[in-house]
């Protein structure tokens, strides 16, 4: 919020700040405090194993009010084993190929943290980077099981 009457800046909100638009060091100040404010949030957001039990419940939600939740079910979990064996046995086309399938059903279910880990799984692929495939092949796998084990303890 732009004022002629504050001393400086000052935090309102989270997201809000209160600055005298007269003063550039403090505008600059206020300016550059939002964000790093944004960064440090998509930062978060691309960190799906740093998800609270909320946010997982949310993408349950979302993702058992979809008509595809039975499809995610019976085939999301095969393709990640599909994952392993395809890193496991050093065949990159293939991986690359279920990376990309799953990075689509992700998306169009709307699970952005499934669909980011696929786009950088994609990109380690791209890179030849076997350890951080690993690495990532492990993230998609622990994110998909507490998406299902949240819903399956819901429905007990």
């Amino acid at each position: 919020m732009l004022a002629t009457d504050e001393p400086g800046w000052q935090a309102l909100d989270k997201r809000y700040i209160r600055v005298n638009y007269n003063l550039n060091g403090a505008l600059i100040d206020a300016v550059l405090m939002l964000i790093e404010q944004q960064m440090a949030a998509l930062e978060q957001e691309e960190s799906p194993l740093s998800l609270s039990s909320e946010d997982i419940q949310l993408y349950e939600k979302q993702l058992k009010s979809s008509d595809y939740y039975g499809l995610f079910v019976d085939t999301v979990p095969d393709d990640v084993k599909k994952l392993y064996t395809e890193a496991g046995s050093s065949d990159f086309n293939a991986l690359s190929q279920t990376a990309h399938r799953l990075k689509g059903v992700f998306a169009m279910l709307n699970l952005l943290p499934g669909k980011q880990l696929c786009e950088s799984l994609e990109q380690r692929i791209a890179e030849g980077d076997a350890p951080e495939i690993e690495n990532n092949i492990s993230q998609i796998d622990f994110f998909v099981s507490r998406l299902l084990k949240q819903g399956s303890q819901q429905h007990e």
